[in-house]
């Protein structure tokens, strides 16, 4: 590529047999060390931001770097298997950025939103380029228009999209197929008041649909609306009839695309409570019992993979004492899952990938300590799976493999001022520590991967040193592995993401080379498979 013909080259991956050396001489008991290669190309000045994806089939990874002018931070795609980068927006000056880019599902193509024509618009690219195969996707835009916000449907044939294409701050929903086309409106064509606007926007998961909020009558009084996602179907309100000063909050739509479940204050006005009505229009249904004085329903809902049911946080019975609930989403009596509050309110909780069951966090048994819980979404078989838990110790973050086998936590052992990796089965048992060392501090979320093998996460290797390295370790403990090359004083890793289905590989961003500097880093764990020990070098080749 001619714009990077002088930039630093990647670091090759080691010749297999250095590699193992390499492996033996950093290997300690429990600890195994791993190879590293640097994906992303750029001079001395550059940076690459630590937002970044990878193709849901694993093949490339895209993001955002001043790789050819200082502080002109470009979106790029390059190949995990190696290879030059490839420059898929247009060349930007100093101070312009990518505010936004997903990947579609199906990993052909990324959209972005970029300032390249000197306002924010929306654009398309091949993943793989080449350079300059991107194209505009939105119409032409007044002055001071610009897009806003998008989304990719789960087929990835179009794109929805936010914009304001004349006047500011009246945004308007289109559709578009994601490699170029015709525009389509996903609105009422009326504005009604001047300050009419859409808001929150998502497609149905069979792709047909998309649901929004939307203030059109009013300009202050958010409506729930339902389109055909290719705009061949006009769009029409769905929540129930609102009294005097009610409107739409939150919403979520049912994995099987058929029901939409939402929080308004439908039946008296600023009580919120949660509603589920038929994606295409129908009779809604309340899921709450009607709250005490002062009680409403939390914006914060979820439903379970199958569809079947809603859970949600809701003040019912204290007022501002929230607890848990689930309820069918085409109607029925709720059940509360969390047991009696000693104290607080329910503080966070997630449903397990398979659906077989809620995890929470609440203080049930001593006022002041909460623990995680365990139960199913009938609200039967209900598990504390921490105990002994401090007043001062918290929970910070949770995950659940896609088999909803386990849960896994970070949390802050404040007798020993560091935040500690567990994993604890959801049914319940024994919980295991899955931090590198004795004195490790985990940082942030952790990430399991898609065969619940293995538990990805950043840690410093004690409280209070500066570097921060990139770990795997089995989800039912064993031995750790340290996936990054991290050694410079004050050099961290700094984001990372799963690359295969089994935690093998990572891609990461780190200032592993030159301190604070950051490149793209592909970590390979797993030196010694796919035939290697035998002969076999294809993954090297």
């Amino acid at each position: 590529m001619a714009s990077l013909a002088a930039v630093r080259q990647p670091t090759p991956r080691p010749a297999p047999r250095l590699a193992v050396a390499a492996l033996l001489a950093l290997a300690t008991p429990g600890l195994l060390a791993a190879a590293s290669y640097r994906l992303s190309q750029g001079l001395p000045f550059s940076d690459v931001s630590v937002d970044f994806r990878v193709s849901p089939d694993g093949r490339f990874a895209v993001y955002v770097h001043d790789a050819v002018v200082d502080g002109a931070n470009e979106l790029w795609s390059v190949l995990l298997a190696g290879g030059d980068p490839v420059r898929l927006s247009a060349p930007f000056s100093p101070g312009q950025f990518i505010s936004e880019f997903e990947i579609s599902p199906d990993g052909e193509r990324v959209v972005f939103l970029s300032p390249q024509s000197g306002r924010v618009e929306l654009y398309s690219a091949p993943i793989a380029g080449p350079e300059d195969s991107w194209i505009r996707l939105n119409q032409d835009l007044g002055s001071g228009g610009q897009v806003t916000a998008f989304r990719i449907s789960p087929d990835a044939s179009r794109v929805a999209f936010r914009a304001d294409p004349g006047i500011v701050g009246r945004h308007r929903l289109y559709s578009v197929p994601i490699g170029g086309g015709s525009l389509a409106s996903l609105q009422p064509q009326i504005f009604v008041a001047a300050s009419a606007a859409t808001t929150q926007f998502e497609y149905s998961s069979n792709s047909e649909r998309v649901v929004y909020l939307a203030n059109y009558a009013s300009g202050t009084v958010n409506y729930l609306y339902s389109v055909a996602a290719d705009g061949s179907a006009a769009a029409a309100p769905i929540n129930g009839a609102l009294p005097s000063g009610g409107e739409v909050g939150p919403f979520a739509i049912s994995p099987d695309s058929s029901r939409v479940a939402y929080v308004a204050d439908q039946e008296v006005a600023f009580r919120y409570e949660i509603f589920s009505v038929p994606i295409g229009g129908g009779t809604s249904v309340k899921l709450n019992n009607d709250p005490v004085p002062g009680g409403w329903v939390l914006g914060d809902l979820a439903i379970s993979p199958d569809s079947t049911r809603v859970v949600y946080l809701a003040s019912l019975l204290v007022p501002g004492r929230f607890e848990l609930y689930s309820a069918p989403i085409a109607g029925g009596d709720p059940i509360r899952l969390n047991g009696e509050l000693a104290s607080l309110s329910v503080l966070q909780y997630l449903i397990s990938p398979d659906g077989s069951r809620v995890l929470y966090e609440a203080s049930e048994a001593v006022a002041g300590v909460v623990d995680l819980h365990s139960i199913t979404l009938a609200g039967s078989d209900r598990v504390q799976l921490t105990a002994g838990l401090l007043a001062s110790d918290f929970i910070a973050h949770l995950a659940i493999p896609l088999d909803g086998s386990h849960a896994v936590y970070v949390w802050f052992d404040s007798s020993q001022s560091r935040f500690r990796l567990t994993s604890t089965p959801m049914a319940g048992g024994p919980g295991i520590d899955l931090e590198p060392t004795p004195t490790s501090n985990v940082l942030g979320p952790p990430q399991v991967s898609h065969d619940a093998t293995r538990v990805a996460f950043l840690a410093r290797p004690e409280v209070g040193a500066s570097e921060v390295h990139l770990w795997t370790v089995p989800l039912a403990g064993g031995e750790w592995t340290r996936h990054d090359e991290v050694a410079l004083a004050g050099s961290r890793v700094r984001s990372f993401a799963l690359a295969d289905d089994v935690g093998r590989d990572l891609v990461y961003i780190a200032d592993q080379e030159v301190v604070d500097q950051r490149d793209l880093y592909l970590g390979d764990s797993c030196l010694l498979c796919d035939g290697f020990e035998s002969g076999g070098f294809g993954r090297w080749e």
